[in-house]
This record gives structure tokens, C-alpha cells and sequence, in this order.
């Protein structure tokens, strides 16, 4: 408070780092005062266009994940929340055609996946319990329109299966099940850390696509590929092995604390 009422111009990271930890209610115009401040900065107008989506307004999170595209550095997630925002405003049985283009594209780029980071003072250590819980939470807030997306898609391509009507769905489902792999992989491992929560989002969204495309295979062949069970049996131990770690975590950090 004391910065802001004596600057001409508020230092806009102060005020990016008080909208991470608004009220409810003084979340989003306290973004939006940031991003007043520092539009070209591709990582704030990631968290502000994840916030917009938080609180309904598909639109203008669209268009703030477009924004982020624009600058550097060359980065996957903003075309893929983009996507997202995209099947956020769709109608059930809308078209998906322009939704699996961009994530095709992306998929298919060499562009890497980078998450934004905590805003955090160089004479403190990136390390830690703290910091490392920022992180994950920032992780979780771009994955969650990632997970209402694919959540929608599979429940689309479910019906599709139940009708009959699936046979565009095979290659959706192989897209999704790619963009999954992407959430897994660290793709800028000297920048970011492998955060489990985004590894735990990439698991689930491939075990979607392959269990819909085992569905569609039993549908049409009588039965499924064993490549597909097999991988299905690995990523299924995998979420597993994840989870119980997770579970044992906040423990663990207690004892070492």
C-alpha cells in the first residue's frame, strides 16, 4: 500500500503478485490493473486469462491467451488454454472441427510447454516448500481449464460411441491422447520443474482418450488392440504410483520441516 500510494506508476509486479492472493471479488480487477500496466508480458496475461476463465468469462480469456501467443518465448500452453476457452462457449454438439485444428497444430509444433512461475525475490531460495507450493498452484490453475476441456470432449466422444456415430473420433482421440503426453514430458527441463499435478493432468487425459478409443475398437472389432490395454495398464500404475505419493506428501514435508 505504501509503494502504490507513493509511486506515480505502481510497480506492476507488486500488483500481479497481490491479484495471485486477492479476495474473490478483487481478483480479477486487480489483473486487470497489472495487465494495464504490463500488457506484453506473456506469463501475466497466462495467469489473468486463467483467472477470467475461473470466473465464467470465456471470451475474454480467449482472447487474453491469444495476446500471450504474441510474445516471446515461443510457448505451447496459451494455444492450448486458447483451445479450451474455445470449447468453453461451445454448445453440446457444436462444431469441434477449428478446437482440433489449434491442438493438432500445437501438438505438432517444437514449441516448448512453459507454465508461468511464482513471483519470487532472487535473494530467496526457488527450492523450497514454499516456493514449490506456489508453483503447483499456478500449475493447477492453468491445467483446470485444460481439464474441463478434455472432460466435455470425452463426454462428447462418448455419446458419439453410444450412437454410433464415431468415426471422426478415432483421430480426435489419438490428438488428445498426444496432448497428454506433451503434459507428461519436460520440454524445458532447465527452466521448470516436473510438477506431478500437471503429470497427474497428463496421465488422466491420455487414460480418457485410449479408454474411449478401447470402447470404440470393442464397439467395431469385437475387442481391443493389446497396445492399447497395455499402455492403458502402465499409465493406470502410473496415476497410482502419483497418487500415493501425493498422498503422502503433506506428511513428508511436515517431518523435514
Amino acid at each position: 500500500k505504501t509503494e502504490e500510494a507513493t509511486l506515480e506508476t505502481p510497480n506492476p509486479l507488486y500488483i500481479e503478485a497481490l491479484a495471485f492472493i486477492e479476495e474473490d471479488d478483487l481478483i480479477l480487477p486487480t489483473y486487470e490493473k497489472a495487465f494495464a500496466l504490463d500488457s506484453d508480458n506473456p506469463f501475466l496475461i497466462i495467469n489473468y486469462g486463467c483467472r477470467l476463465y475461473q470466473f465464467g468469462q470465456y471470451e475474454e480469456a480467449r482472447e487474453r491467451f491469444r495476446e500471450a501467443r504474441s510474445y516471446p518465448p515461443q510457448n505451447a500452453l496459451p494455444h492450448y488454454l486458447q483451445a479450451a476457452s474455445m470449447v468453453a462457449v461451445l454448445e453440446e454438439g457444436g462444431d469441434l472441427t477449428p478446437v482440433f485444428t489449434l491442438l493438432t497444430q500445437t501438438n505438432t509444433s517444437n514449441d516448448p510447454l512453459i507454465f508461468p512461475e511464482p513471483l519470487w525475490h532472487e535473494s530467496l531460495t526457488a527450492s523450497g516448500d514454499w516456493h514449490n507450493g506456489l508453483q503447483r498452484r499456478i500449475i493447477d490453475l492453468c491445467c483446470a481449464p485444460l481439464y474441463q476441456m478434455i472432460n466435455r470432449l470425452n463426454r462428447e466422444a462418448r455419446g458419439a460411441i453410444q450412437t454410433g456415430d464415431y468415426h471422426a473420433w478415432e483421430s480426435r482421440l489419438n490428438v488428445i491422447e498426444s496432448f497428454g503426453q506433451r503434459l507428461v514430458q519436460r520440454s524445458v527441463p532447465d527452466l521448470e520443474i516436473a510438477s506431478l499435478s500437471r503429470c497427474m493432468a497428463g496421465i488422466k487425459f491420455q487414460i480418457d482418450a485410449l479408454t474411449s478409443l478401447r470402447l470404440i475398437q470393442e464397439k467395431r472389432d469385437g475387442g481391443a488392440e493389446p497396445a492399447i490395454i497395455e499402455r492403458l495398464v502402465l499409465l493406470e500404475q502410473s496415476q497410482s504410483t502419483i497418487g500415493t505419493f501425493q498422498d503422502k506428501r503433506q506428511k513428508s514435508q511436515d517431518e523435514h520441516r
